[in-house]
């Protein structure tokens, strides 16, 4: 004999019990979809904190190196001016370890500041042996050829622009050059250097990237621009800077300019680059 059975269903209500884990389950998410967010918002604001941090170090650094650089600048070239004076073996003996110590305390600034190893990633100015490379918005046709070693032209007696802001160096360097054959005229700053381009003709200019006024890039840019009233858009730029990070050579390149010399100068590395882009 069969039974049967029946089932009858009916709806079920949810008690104040189920009803507040619902609620406190809600509000447990929401917890912790805004500790997310705002870790989220922590570790942007730590990296963006960091990268600034590391832009203020890269610029006290670079400034550092700079002032050092500069100073030293004067350093080294007083140095080779005592040394083009009549001294006797040992006097000179004696100014050379001085400018060799100098050059080492660079060289120690350099690897502690890394800059070498910027130096290695850095771009490099497009310099042949023999042949110039080309300015901007020339054809490789009207390059200007350039001896391929320093020290073997003819005496000559060329004018040259120093563009230059330090006192020290306008003072060294045209009496260290003009031994040489250089006849240098100075500039303190860019406007004044700017307008002595206008007036005047040179074979080449000495381009200090740090000027009051006008700064190295900004001059070289009007060099540059067809529309300037400077003599000779395609003179030869070599830049002076006490910078040798890898972003001061790309801006130099990018300005135009075709050569850079890091200070502090050395008379046989100046005569080079100046021997390079003055003789044709």
């Amino acid at each position: 004999m069969w039974t049967i059975i029946s089932f009858t269903f009916k709806p079920v209500l949810m008690t104040s019990k189920t009803n507040n884990s619902s609620v406190l389950l809600a509000e447990t998410v929401a917890r912790l979809e805004r500790a997310e967010e705002e870790l989220r918002l922590m570790r942007t604001g730590m990296a963006a904190a960091a990268a600034e941090d590391k832009i203020s170090a890269n610029s006290f650094l670079t400034a550092i190196n700079h002032d050092i650089r500069t100073h030293m600048n004067g350093v080294i070239g007083m140095i080779e001016l005592l040394q083009q004076t009549p001294l006797s073996p040992q006097q000179y003996g004696f100014a050379e370890s001085a400018k060799n110590s100098g050059l080492e305390l660079i060289r120690l600034l350099s690897d502690t500041l890394k800059t070498d190893e910027l130096q290695t990633e850095q771009p490099s100015f497009d310099q042949s042996p023999s042949i110039s490379k080309p300015l901007p918005g020339r054809p490789a046709s009207e390059q200007r050829c350039v001896a391929p070693a320093p020290g073997k032209s003819q005496p000559k007696d060329i004018r040259i622009l120093l563009a230059e802001d330090d006192p020290s160096a306008r003072k060294i360097v045209p009496r260290l050059l003009k031994g040489y054959g250089y006849r240098v005229d100075v500039a303190g700053d860019g406007r004044e250097a700017l307008l002595a381009l206008e007036k005047n003709d040179y074979a080449l200019v000495l381009m200090d990237c740090m000027m009051p006024e006008m700064n190295g890039y900004e001059i070289t840019a009007l060099i540059r621009d067809p529309a300037s009233n400077v003599r000779r858009h395609d003179i030869p730029v070599i830049a002076l800077s006490g910078n040798v990070m890898t972003w001061d050579l790309a801006r130099c390149i990018a300005a135009g300019m075709d050569d850079h010399l890091a200070k502090p100068l050395v008379l046989d590395d100046l005569l080079a680059k100046l021997d390079a882009w003055t003789t044709v």
